[in-house]
C-alpha cells in the first residue's frame, strides 16, 4: 500500500488470508492465548436431524473424524481461535497503514470470508454444509464519512451483495450487469431488504441448496432428497430438525418454493432443478473420498489414522510430539 498504490487515483486492493483454514496449526506466540477447557463443546444433539441422513455418517468415516480424541477437539478449536486473532492482527497492521497514509477516513473497508467451519457442530469439521458455523461468515464494513461507528445491521446478508457495493461506492450503476445482490448501505438505510438468501454447494452428486429467512433456514440435499428446516431464531444451535414436523409443513413448501423461483431467475436450473422446475433428488451416495487420507488434518490428535499405521491403537506417547515425527516414528 505505501509503495505500489497508485498516488494519483482511487485504489482497490484485496488481502487474502489462508488462516484460519485447516490445517489448524498457529503462530507460535499465539499457542496458548485460548485455554481449550474454557471453550464451548460443539454443538450436537440427537434431533438434529444428522442421524437421519446416512451421507453424514459416511462423511465422518471417509474424514475419519472419529480419531479426533476430546483433547484434540478442544485443542482445535483454541487454535483456530488464535488463528483468527493472528488475521485479526494483519488486518489491524492495514489499518495502521491507512491511518499512517492518511487514507483512513476516504476508504471503505470490507472484511469479510467465503465459508467458515463447524469445529464439530452436529459432529461434523470443515465446510460446505449449511450450519451456521460453515455458513455463517463474519461481515464487517468500515466508511467513516458514510458508516457510523458502532453500527450493527440485524437484517439478511449476502456475500453477493459485495458486488453491487463496490461498484456503488465507486460510482458504478450496476444495473447493466443484472447480477443477484444489494447495496449494502441501502440495507443499512432501511430500503430494499432481502425477504430470503439463498447459498449453494454444488459438488455433484452432492449438491445442496441452502435458504435462510431471518427466523428459518431450510436445507436441501439432492443426494437422496433429504431435508433439514430449523427456526434459527428460536434455536440458533441448529439443535432441532423441524422438517418432518407437520406444523411447519407450510413454512418449509414456502421456502422450497422461493429457493425454485429464484433459481429460475438467476441461473443454476441445470444444476438443481427437474423438469418441472422443482429441487431435483437424485438417488443416494455415500460420501467416498477421492483417495486414501495419509494422515488426520489434525496433527496434534493423540492417534494416527488406522489405514496408515501399524498399531490403529496407538496413543502418542507425547501429545505435543511433532506430528511428522511420531508419524514417521510410528507408521513405518
Amino acid at each position: 500500500m505505501q509503495q505500489e498504490r497508485p498516488k494519483d487515483m482511487p485504489f482497490f486492493l484485496w488481502t487474502s488470508f489462508v488462516k484460519p483454514h485447516v490445517p489448524y496449526d498457529c503462530p507460535q506466540h499465539l499457542l496458548d492465548l485460548y485455554d481449550p477447557e474454557s471453550l464451548e463443546d460443539p454443538w450436537t444433539s440427537s434431533e438434529d436431524g444428522c442421524a437421519e441422513y446416512p451421507y453424514f455418517d459416511s462423511y465422518r468415516e471417509g474424514k475419519e473424524f472419529d480419531l479426533y480424541s476430546e483433547k484434540a477437539i478442544k485443542r482445535a478449536k483454541a487454535y483456530y481461535y488464535a488463528n483468527i486473532t493472528f488475521i485479526d492482527e494483519q488486518v489491524g497492521r492495514i489499518l495502521d497503514t491507512l491511518e499512517q497514509e492518511g487514507l483512513a477516513e476516504s476508504t471503505l473497508v470490507v472484511f469479510t470470508s467465503d465459508h467458515g467451519d463447524l469445529m464439530g457442530d452436529h459432529h461434523l469439521w470443515y465446510k460446505c454444509f449449511g450450519f451456521e458455523g460453515s455458513l455463517r461468515v463474519p461481515l464487517l464494513v468500515r466508511w467513516p464519512k458514510k458508516i457510523a461507528e458502532g453500527t450493527r445491521y440485524t437484517g439478511l446478508a449476502s456475500l453477493l451483495d459485495l458486488f453491487p457495493t463496490l461498484l456503488s461506492a465507486a460510482g458504478v450503476n450496476d444495473a447493466q450487469y443484472k447480477r443477484p445482490g444489494k447495496d449494502l448501505m441501502t440495507l443499512l438505510s432501511g430500503e430494499n431488504q432481502h425477504e430470503a438468501v439463498l447459498s449453494e454447494v454444488m459438488f455433484p452428486p452432492y449438491t445442496m441448496c441452502h435458504v435462510r429467512t431471518n427466523r428459518y433456514k431450510y436445507l436441501f440435499y439432492q443426494n437422496g432428497g433429504f431435508e433439514q428446516l430449523f427456526n434459527v431464531e428460536d434455536d440458533p444451535k441448529e439443535l432441532r430438525n423441524l422438517a418432518s414436523n407437520p406444523a411447519y409443513a407450510d413454512v418449509k413448501q414456502e421456502m422450497k418454493q422461493w429457493a425454485e423461483t429464484y433459481i429460475q431467475e438467476q441461473g443454476g436450473e441445470d444444476f438443481h432443478l427437474d423438469a418441472e422446475n422443482h429441487l431435483r433428488s437424485e438417488p443416494y451416495q455415500a460420501h467416498r473420498e477421492s483417495q486414501e487420507r495419509p494422515f488426520s488434518r489434525m496433527p496434534w490428535d493423540l492417534r494416527l489414522p488406522p489405514s496408515f499405521c501399524k498399531n490403529p491403537g496407538h496413543f502418542y506417547e507425547d501429545a505435543n510430539a511433532d506430528w511428522l515425527d511420531v508419524l514417521i516414528k510410528n507408521a513405518f
